[in-house]
């Protein structure tokens, strides 16, 4: 082979090996190019995706029977925040065993005396209930068969984020509405009991701070102010008859049991 030929040679194998060296880095770039699209998607849904899979294992979990609702929402009641702006003295647990509610320290002296009765369609007795949760101070205890009225709810999540403790036992027919009460409270971070020791939870109670007590046929519902002829009997300063009202309350709470909602046909 002349010198010619042979110089020739080695031009063409010095450009053979660039072409593979720039060819080599070419296809690693593309191969890069291509995986970062579905790498990039997968990255955003992440969070989707991993909430999908806890969604269908807590499903799972629930049909077989594996998890404990009751206790899990129990455990909730008690982590829930309970914040206080008075100081409170605890009683000792009633016949039942149940830990009975504190007792508002502030309540030192009753108020005066008062009863008032207020009458619908022709009065607002809602406004005047209303009223009586915008002024307690440490506890609101309530029992009801029907709890929709918006303004009622309102101001029971106003009361709770002031500090008051709020406590609620529904009628176990609530979870089976489609406009729920107990789905509304929820919502103003009050966890309620349903009441599932009788076949009919058919109270109209509160008893605010220990000494005001409100009862009547007047169910807590816009219906009750608009459509229908209720009564609602305001008491206060009579420590005897909100003592009486507080320890059935405490009683009805020992039949009591978290509330469901949409789970309870199932469970």
């Amino acid at each position: 082979m002349s010198k010619a030929q042979k110089r020739n040679r080695e031009i063409e194998i010095d450009e053979t090996d660039e072409d593979n060296a720039v060819e080599g880095p070419s296809v690693l770039s593309n191969i890069l190019a291509a995986s970062r699209a579905p790498l990039a998607l997968v990255s955003a849904h992440r969070w989707k995706a991993v909430a999908a899979v806890a969604i269908a294992a807590i499903g799972l979990a629930l049909g077989a029977g594996l998890l404990n609702v009751s206790a899990l929402t129990s455990w909730m009641t008690q982590s829930a925040p309970q914040q206080t702006n008075v100081a409170t003295a605890t009683q000792p647990a009633d016949q039942t065993g149940t830990e009975a509610a504190t007792t508002p320290a502030a309540i030192a002296v009753p108020s005066k005396p008062e009863l008032r009765a207020c009458f619908t369609p022709a009065e607002n007795c809602m406004d005047l209930i209303v009223a009586a949760i915008d002024n307690a101070k440490s506890e609101i205890l309530v029992q009801a068969y029907s709890f929709q009225a918006k303004p009622l709810v309102k101001a029971l999540g106003r009361a709770h984020t002031r500090g008051v403790k709020v406590r609620v036992i529904l009628d176990r027919g609530d979870e089976r509405q489609s406009d729920r009460a107990g789905s509304r409270l929820i919502a103003e971070r009050i966890l309620p009991q349903v009441d599932t020791g009788v076949a009919s939870a058919h109270n109209k109670v509160m008893i605010i701070d220990g000494d005001n007590v409100i009862t009547g046929s007047f169910n807590f519902t816009e219906a009750a102010q608009k459509k229908n002829a209720e009564n609602v009997l305001l008491i206060k300063g009579h420590p005897d008859v909100a003592a009486a009202y507080r320890k059935n309350w405490q009683r009805r709470l020992a039949a009591s049991r978290p509330y469901y909602g949409t789970m309870a046909p199932v469970l």
